[in-house]
């Protein structure tokens, strides 16, 4: 049994009514401890290259030719992206220093998207 939120099902156990509490949703019940669903997520929809702000959480790509998102550097804050291309072009993800997953850029093609976290000081991981 759970609840659907945000495209995700929610498992919950108990007769608890939904309580927003510091801007999430939490499931209160009698039986069990609060389950924090997922928050939103801020987005931006870019038709041109992009240098990607800590504030960004998804960057949907939509060009009618191909677009490069640069990164901000690599420090392991932990901080992901989740990079979206609906666009006609290829979109290339680089920061001209680190790397990700051992490689100097990564292309997500159309229709594709590519999650990434800042792992470690100048090293991005696909996730």
């Amino acid at each position: 049994m759970g609840i659907n939120i945000n495209t995700q099902v929610i498992p919950f156990v108990g007769t608890g009514a939904p309580e927003v509490v510091e801007g999430k949703l939490w499931w209160d019940t009698d039986d069990v401890t609060p389950i924090q669903t997922p928050g939103y997520r801020t987005f931006v929809i870019k038709v041109a290259g992009y240098p990607a702000t800590v504030a960004d959480d998804v960057i949907i790509c939509n060009n009618n030719t191909s677009i490069a998102i640069t990164l901000p550097v690599a420090t392991g804050s932990g901080k992901v992206f989740s990079i979206k291309n609906i666009g006609v072009g290829n979109a290339t993800v680089s920061n001209g220093t680190d790397t990700i997953d051992g490689q100097a850029s990564q292309v997500v093609p159309r229709w594709s998207c590519m999650e990434i976290i800042d792992y470690a000081a100048n090293a991005w991981l696909i996730i």
